[in-house]
């Protein structure tokens, strides 16, 4: 029977402390022909497969990847370019057996939340694209919303009657530390799920020391949501700083008060007022070294395996003319 659910757990913060910060180098098998200017967006895990999300820069669509350790080839699958040059998909997780993928057009300015179920998926099998979609387009003549990544979490809260219910949280990252929040009921079947906008760009926090990007963007490539037992809902971000030559992640706690608008905070390390859950990790380099090689620049996401683990992934920035495979890193958690 499908699940559209993740393992809620039991404890974020120490779950985020256990990762490791030294990458394990994952070779999965893939080929496909790309332009060497667009790049690796996310990445997610499923059983044993890889999907990635890469970009098409000047194209019409983007395209997914499907592939796996053992078989040669994976599977290309274009997204759907809903009208004029939707060619960037970006980071997504999963949740279940389906996945939220952000999908926006070339300027960054319109995009679509699309999801897709992954139960038959394989590389010569496709996922499902489900019917319903979220709509961030501008009406005609207007600007509507980019979408850099999405983050979705099932989690606990209570109704008006103050009773213990169980709903869906999705997060976009519409970029420059803008965050779009979205909420569904829990339903029986995911197909028939329907999100209703709660907030509207909320704010990141800048980072810690303050460092930002020449342009005043956050470098955040992706944006995961976890829950835990108690309520709590986070966001886990995977940046690269430093021409990509150093990655980070970090841990949020998204308030979510029912009388109060929606904020983000940053999770404190320790008792010092200064220091929150920011940390480095080292990406054991594949093929490519260096800014090219594996980072959370490039493609990037996690994997919640239990209500005690989980597992983080990075790429290549792309796979390269004459490769039969994708360079990835995965960061497990510590025992």
């Amino acid at each position: 029977m499908a699940t559209a659910k993740n393992p809620i757990l039991k404890d974020v913060v120490k779950a985020f402390d256990q990762i490791s910060k030294n990458g394990q180098l994952v070779k999965f098998k893939a080929k496909t022909q790309v332009d060497q200017i667009s790049h690796f967006q996310g990445i997610i895990h499923y059983k044993n497969l890889a999907v990635v999300s890469h970009n098409n820069k000047g194209q019409h669509t983007g395209f997914l990847l499907i592939m796996d350790t053992e078989h040669d080839g994976g599977l290309r699958m274009e997204t759907p370019n809903n009208g004029e040059y939707f060619n960037h998909p970006g980071g997504f997780q999963s949740i279940g057996d389906y996945f939220a993928l952000a999908v926006e057009d070339s300027d960054h300015h319109n995009s679509f939340i699309l999801f897709y179920y992954m139960s038959k998926m394989s590389t010569k099998s496709a996922p499902e694209l489900l019917s319903y979609k979220i709509d961030r387009t501008g009406k005609p003549g207007q600007t509507g919303h980019g979408a850099a990544s999405v983050g979705i979490t099932n989690y606990y809260t209570t109704d008006k009657d103050n009773k213990k219910v169980e709903k869906y949280l999705l997060a976009v990252h519409e970029g420059k530390g803008k965050i779009d929040f979205y909420g569904a009921d829990m339903v029986d079947d995911f197909k028939n799920v329907v999100f209703k906008e709660l907030a509207q760009t909320v704010m990141l926090p800048s980072y810690p020391d303050g460092r930002k990007n020449p342009d005043g963007t956050m470098l955040y490539s992706s944006l995961n949501l976890l829950a835990d037992q108690s309520g709590n809902v986070y966001l886990l971000g995977l940046i690269s700083s430093d021409g990509h030559e150093h990655d980070y992640m970090e841990l949020f706690q998204v308030m979510l008060e029912s009388d109060k608008p929606i904020k983000i905070i940053r999770v404190p390390d320790g008792d010092k007022p200064t220091s929150y859950k920011f940390r480095e990790v080292n990406m054991k380099a594949g093929a490519v070294p260096g800014p090219m090689g594996i980072h959370f620049r490039w493609g990037s996401g996690i994997e919640i395996l239990s209500d005690h683990e989980i597992r983080v992934w990075a790429t290549e920035q792309h796979i390269g003319g004459l490769a039969k495979h994708v360079d990835t890193n995965k960061l497990e958690s510590k025992q």
